[in-house]
């Protein structure tokens, strides 16, 4: 048996062990650089107040995302993961793939958007807290965890 069952903050209650120490949240901070991500984003200065939101879904497949009625906003880019923009048969010039951005660190990229849209779970959304980045949660009604999470974010 272990000598205490460690649980990073958001946790759910694990009200049958006796042995639960909770301890603050495990994720990763990033360095903010917008004008970076302008120049890997092929857009520069000539749009130096554009908003990036991030699609960071992690390894949770989304089938059917409607891309076609996605919200087209002046100013507004979004990076979503390749599989999803190459499960649709049109291109956006607002739509980026995640890829273009491969050569700084995922956290990097969270830190510099404006709005990460992301499932609920530890990963993404501790660290877009951390990070100071709000979030948009997808609902995981099926994840025990899930009514924890969002209550704690």
């Amino acid at each position: 048996t272990a000598n205490a069952f460690l649980q990073p903050a958001p946790s759910m209650p694990m009200d049958s062990l006796d042995n639960t120490r909770s301890i603050s949240p495990i994720a990763f901070q990033g360095k903010a650089d917008t004008e970076a991500i302008r120049s890997l984003a092929g857009i520069g200065d000539r749009e130096s107040d554009a908003t990036f939101i991030l699609v960071g879904v992690g390894g949770f497949p989304i089938k059917n995302m409607p891309l076609e009625s996605w919200p087209r906003l002046e100013g507004v880019y979004w990076i979503f993961p390749d599989g999803i923009l190459q499960s649709h048969a049109f291109e956006r010039s607002d739509f980026l793939r995640q890829s273009l951005f491969n050569s700084i660190p995922y956290i990097d990229l969270l830190a510099s958007c404006s709005i990460v849209v992301t499932k609920t779970g530890y990963g993404t959304q501790c660290e877009a807290v951390l990070n100071q980045v709000p979030s948009i949660c997808i609902e995981r009604l099926d994840w025990p965890e899930h009514e924890y999470l969002r209550r704690w974010h």
